[in-house]
């Protein structure tokens, strides 16, 4: 454990000052100070690791928005379903990434006159309620119902009674 403990890493200064503490600890006989800095320091290195999957899913994202403009759309779902994918352990970023995937599914069913991909973005609408209910985040409760609501509309457009009257609620 004291040659782990002594072997450099490429760790963060302050992470390797913990490592460093539980050396010392671990040398004093004091194992329970020991495990504690080392506790401390997988903590550190689990934020860090989320900061960069979250500024992963900010990349992918943009990604995704200039698959959009090319008319990629399969690309651009699928980017914004990984997307989400990595930020799952965050709602709030998790909700924003799957309200994009609802948009471009709805743009993607728009623009090609495609029902499936209209009737696909009404699922992962209704799948991204979750991630905002109504009583803990209204804004983004009401944005996500706007938008079903919208997807509704146009399916209702295109003949489907149902749609419509689900657009209506």
């Amino acid at each position: 454990l004291r040659a782990e403990l002594d072997r450099r890493t490429n760790a963060p200064a302050e992470v390797e000052g913990l490592r460093r503490q539980a050396r010392e600890a671990l040398d004093a006989g004091d194992l329970p100070a020991a495990a504690a800095r080392l506790t401390e320091a997988r903590a550190l290195l689990r934020a860090a690791r989320e900061r960069m999957v979250e500024e992963e899913a900010t990349v992918l994202g943009e990604e995704a928005g200039i698959a959009l403009l090319r008319g990629d759309y399969a690309t651009a779902v699928a980017q914004r379903q990984e997307a989400a994918r990595l930020v799952a352990h965050d709602p709030a970023l998790a909700w924003a990434q799957r309200l994009a995937e609802a948009g471009a599914l709805q743009q993607w069913g728009e623009t090609r006159g495609d029902p499936v991909h209209l009737r696909q973005a009404v699922a992962a609408y209704e799948t991204t309620l979750a991630l905002a209910p109504r009583t803990e985040h209204p804004a983004e409760w009401a944005i996500t119902q706007n938008n079903l609501g919208n997807a509704f509309r146009t399916l209702g457009e295109r003949g489907d009674d149902h749609a419509l009257r689900r657009a209506i609620q």
